[in-house]
């Protein structure tokens, strides 16, 4: 089924930010692409701010997929990893609302 549509794929493990613009602009030309999907953004890379700020490069990379969408008015989806933090610091809580109390069969997280 996925055969029948115009699919094309770049499968590589890491890809540049500027190197995925382009090949959006080229694409939207030549193929009148319409969405663009990013299997895990975490392996997008820049190096406008450097490796030791990792926060404000997935900042720049953010909005530069915001802007690949609007220059090439395509729509643009990504997935990302969520981080859970460590599991050792993670405790369980009881829930403080009654709406959680009442999905629990009406006990308290506590009780």
């Amino acid at each position: 089924l996925l055969g029948s549509y115009p699919i094309w794929m770049c499968d590589s493990s890491v890809l540049d930010i500027g190197f995925l613009a382009g090949a959006v602009a080229r694409l939207r030309r030549s193929k009148r692409i319409e969405y663009v999907l990013v299997d895990l953004v975490d392996h997008v890379q820049t190096h406008h701010y450097g490796r030791e700020r990792m926060t404000q490069n997935e900042q720049y990379i953010a909005q530069q997929l915001k802007s690949i969408a609007k220059q090439n008015e395509v729509h643009v989806v990504f997935t990302s990893h969520v981080s859970k933090g460590d599991p050792n610091e993670r405790k369980a809580r009881p829930c403080p609302t009654a709406r959680c109390r009442s999905r629990q069969g009406g006990r308290s997280a506590s009780s």
